[in-house]
């Protein structure tokens, strides 16, 4: 039998009635975004950072994730009003994330920031995104020329009635000089890359020339000024420091080292997003240390927030009290397959408007496609992966066989998918120390209830509200015998 091979138009039209249909164009979404499958855009703007982050898949991937060919600043700026002016035609109003690198630190970043404002300046309020997230790790506080002018676009955005909302990528000064090196000018000279060096020199952060210096640069009086501008700034900071396998052993002081400078700058404790690095090299000690932390966070809540109201504090994890995200993701469901943003942001790289699956996997043959322009606007789209594209808005982690018997497939939001392909070669079979990674979350989540004595109204609770994750944490419990 013959099998007819895909046609190409068919595939163009196929990718586009996905993105049509999933983004925005449907009557639910200019009602209630929150029913939208993709509510938000993330620009993939650069790759540049003048940050060597241990853990970082920028560090470590970056050509084949952004090729240098693409990152023509006249092009990428190009493409963003090619990009805004597609939305405000088709009414299209979704949040916006600013992405890729640390876009506060180079030129290229503040100029999109400028022409994005001038775009929404001149949009009806009801089509301008309430606000745009920018990842940062805040060296820009090195400069004050540099914080003048970032602050004076927040002051423009304000008043169009936008935000720019900041998260900071700090991980302290215990770990930080550790895993989170600068980028130095030396050997950015000797890889060769010069637009690497061009991009970083048009940055007002020139790359340091010795380690020494670099970490001189993030001391005692930068976290002061870091947290300084947050307090000035209250609502639209907040902070994600990255729990990293290297270091682990200190992250318990790291903790308490946030908690000093929030209350030294009166801002929330739990102004704190916590994620673990889902890259491969947990070992299994760095897992008992994580496991150990996660029995930490459990009790400080406990007993400097709640008071040590069990009761209380169990209700607030199920009623979306004050609680650290961390302590409450064991008994979350993701509402979609995996519970990071994969399946919900679009994901475009704006040096060729390639529509990614995201961030971390925006490898060449994994490229869902791109949007079609003629004389600088929008008016189609080219299908280059649409199988993928398929694949990955459907993909449920529950369904995947390494999962399937898994007492933790319930409440586990999956690996990163970025990371799987760079070690297994698929970006749907897990890593084997993630794995064990996440089993030490739940353990650890479940040994510190079950120390400050609230196991059992735990699992009642689970028992009213979700009774096959309850059940699925019962049996772990007793199949791990003496953990608890």
């Amino acid at each position: 039998m013959n099998v007819r091979e895909p046609d190409y138009q068919e595939n163009n039209l196929l990718f586009e009635n996905f993105i049509k249909s999933l983004f925005g164009r449907d009557y639910y979404y200019k009602v209630d975004k929150s029913n939208s499958y993709w509510g938000a855009i993330e620009i993939m703007l650069s790759p540049v950072c003048n940050l060597s982050c241990k853990y970082c898949y920028i560090h470590r991937h970056r050509d084949k994730l952004y090729p240098e060919s693409l990152r023509d600043r006249t092009t990428i700026l190009k493409n963003l009003k090619i990009l805004l002016n597609w939305l405000t035609e088709n009414e299209y109003n979704p949040r916006l994330d600013l992405f890729s690198g640390d876009p506060l630190t180079i030129e290229l970043g503040l100029e999109a920031l400028e022409i994005i404002v001038d775009h929404y300046r001149d949009v009806a309020p009801e089509l301008r995104p309430e606000y745009i997230t920018i990842p940062s790790n805040f060296s820009f506080l090195l400069d004050d020329e540099l914080v003048n002018r970032i602050e004076t676009l927040m002051l423009d955005y304000q008043q169009i009635g936008m935000r720019i909302l900041l998260s900071a990528s700090l991980d302290g000064p215990i770990l930080e000089n550790d895993t989170r090196p600068f980028t130095l000018y030396e050997s950015l000279k000797s890889s060769g890359k010069q637009t690497h060096i061009q991009m970083l020199s048009e940055s007002s952060l020139t790359p340091f020339r010795s380690a020494k210096d670099a970490n001189k640069a993030r001391d005692d009086e930068f976290y002061e000024k870091a947290f300084s501008f947050a307090e000035k700034h209250k609502g639209c900071v907040g902070f994600h420091p990255m729990i990293y396998s290297v270091g682990i052993d200190k992250w318990k002081d790291n903790f308490l080292w946030y908690q000093s400078m929030f209350r030294k700058y009166n801002i929330r404790w739990s102004s704190l997003y916590l994620l673990e690095v889902r890259n491969t090299e947990w070992t299994i000690s760095q897992a008992k240390e994580f496991r150990d932390l996660m029995k930490f966070l459990v009790r400080w809540q406990w007993e400097v927030i709640y008071r040590k109201d069990t009761k209380q504090f169990i209700d607030n994890i199920f009623n979306n009290g004050e609680v650290l995200n961390i302590t409450r993701s064991p008994f979350e469901r993701t509402s979609r397959g995996i519970g990071c943003s994969f399946q919900t942001m679009l994901y475009i790289r704006m040096g060729d408007l390639a529509i990614v699956p995201c961030h971390r996997t925006s490898y060449d043959h994994l490229v869902y496609g791109k949007f079609k322009t003629h004389n600088n606007r929008i008016v189609g789209f080219e299908s280059n992966n649409v199988e993928a594209m398929i694949q990955g808005i459907t993909f449920n982690t529950n369904n995947l066989p390494f999962c399937q018997t898994c007492l933790i497939k319930n409440s586990c939001h999956g690996g990163c998918l970025g990371a799987q392909f760079e070690e297994t070669g698929s970006m749907y079979v897990p890593i084997p120390t993630v794995c064990r990674l996440e089993h030490a979350k739940v353990l650890g989540v479940l040994e510190g209830i079950n120390e400050i004595g609230g196991l059992g109204y735990l699992f009642g609770k689970l028992r009213e509200s979700d009774p096959t994750l309850g059940y699925s944490l019962e049996k772990l419990v007793e199949l791990k015998g003496g953990i608890l």
